[in-house]
């Protein structure tokens, strides 16, 4: 099993408090590394802990050539137990390529800077907007005394679009020209 160190059921069962010492310490070592390891960091840990030798397991586990290769975006280590085989395991949870790290900071600076546009937008005409951006597409709606006016701008027109920012342009006008008029 990928990114996992067997352990006798039997033994588990029987050392629990030393196994959760190791997960503790395990959680220790990942927090305190941002997630990186050694081979060597964990075969040490394990040997101190359970006093078992896990050399070959942990360089096959993670396809290391030695116990000095580093493992990288370690999350968590969990103690994990195969439903059809009733195996136990070590299972280290490893980020794994293909996840991407999510940054949200440019969608946070887009909408914070839609947000001073639209209050912008309300001092200079005194008409309030609100814009619901969704998966689907971006609704909006102003109000000015009693008037109400909302429209949608659906996901197939700003997929179809070239520049994305055309088709809300030409709704924001309009939709300023209907409630100013």
């Amino acid at each position: 099993m990928k990114n996992a160190i067997y352990l006798d059921s039997d033994f588990v069962r029987e050392e629990m408090d030393s196994v959760n010492v190791l997960l503790r310490r395990f959680e220790t070592l990942i927090n305190s590394t941002d997630g990186v390891l050694t081979g060597q960091m964990i075969w040490r840990n394990i040997v101190h802990a359970l006093d078992i030798n896990t050399k070959q397991e942990i360089i096959d586990a993670f396809g290391l050539f030695s116990l000095d290769d580093k493992i990288y975006d370690i999350k968590s280590v969990v103690l994990y137990k195969d439903a059809k085989t009733y195996d136990t395991y070590l299972l280290f949870n490893v980020r794994n390529d293909n996840e991407e790290n999510i940054d949200n900071s440019k969608a946070a600076e887009a909408f914070a800077k839609v947000y001073a546009r639209l209050n912008e937008l309300q001092e200079k005409t005194d008409v309030k907007i609100a814009a619901k951006i969704t998966t689907d597409g971006i609704e909006i709606e102003a109000s000015k005394d009693n008037l109400v006016y909302r429209i949608i701008i659906p996901k197939f027109t700003l997929d179809e679009a070239v520049d994305i920012t055309i088709p809300i342009e030409i709704t924001l006008d309009d939709v300023m020209r209907k409630m100013i008029d």
